[in-house]
């Protein structure tokens, strides 16, 4: 039976610091990274929201923002799908790619908050919802203007998608 070891005791039994060191790299910026060293004691000891606020020369909400970014970016990393190497994509039937990414949920979706409680209001779940849509519809949604749209369209057309697209008969989501 494990000892009380307390959340920092418990992270450095899970990761060796240099992954941790390396996922905060990667992830986060130097300042989300500082912030999260400074307030979960990684790398130091641990700080208060006014001690990091005192060195960053800002207040102590705007750490409190920083660092509720920062966990956000650092949940979605944990939790995203593995991503599928060019070898194993070929293996895969062409359409069965496409639904699985039609599929994919917006909350996977590295998106703005903005953009996100949007969707969320609209009840536009999955990527399915979304690529049916049109520019006027999304522009008539609440709280959802030209730069959430222009965030969409790239985004989609990253993943090969567009807005307005006929989807396939047989293409059915699941059931909400």
């Amino acid at each position: 039976m494990r000892k009380n070891v307390g959340y920092e005791g418990l992270v450095a039994e899970i990761l060796p610091q240099e992954n941790i060191d390396n996922i905060l790299g990667q992830v986060l910026s130097s300042r989300e990274a500082e912030v999260v060293r400074g307030r979960f004691g990684l790398n130091t000891e641990l700080k208060t929201l006014e001690e990091i606020a005192e060195n960053f020369g800002v207040s102590r909400e705007r750490v409190r923002q920083i660092e509720f970014r920062a966990l956000r970016k650092l949940r979605k990393r944990i939790f995203a799908k593995p991503v599928i190497s060019k070898g194993e994509e070929s293996a895969l039937p062409y359409e069965s790619r496409f639904r699985g990414l039609l599929l994919t949920p917006i909350s996977e979706l590295e998106l703005s908050v903005r953009s996100a409680n949007c969707f969320k209001m609209a009840n536009i779940r999955i990527i399915a919802d979304l690529v049916i849509k049109n520019e006027e519809e999304l522009l008539g949604l609440k709280y959802f203007g030209k730069k959430s749209l222009s965030e969409i369209k790239s985004l989609l057309e990253s993943l090969g998608l567009s807005l307005r697209m006929k989807l396939p008969n047989k293409f059915n989501p699941p059931a909400r």
